[in-house]
């Protein structure tokens, strides 16, 4: 079952080496068949979206900020 997560695009920050890390290690953790739709930049799977945090790309700072913001608000 491929699963299918669509994300809004919003405003990107600043990332930092620490926040890529630890996405990069919960995107190990997703399974293989996700898919996440990113507004009109396309669809990523979960080796796609490793990429581009590693690289650091728009879409990379984009998942990073909406991960560390879900962490966050589990703080709140």
């Amino acid at each position: 079952m491929v699963k299918i997560i669509v994300v809004v695009l919003g405003g990107i920050g600043v990332t930092s080496r620490e926040e890529m890390q630890i996405v990069l290690e919960r995107l190990k953790t997703v399974p293989a068949g996700l898919k996440m739709s990113i507004g009109s930049k396309g669809t990523f799977d979960k080796f796609q979206l490793m990429d581009e945090v590693e690289k650091n790309t728009e879409i990379g700072q984009l998942i990073v900020n909406i991960y560390m913001e879900n962490l966050r608000s589990f703080k709140k």
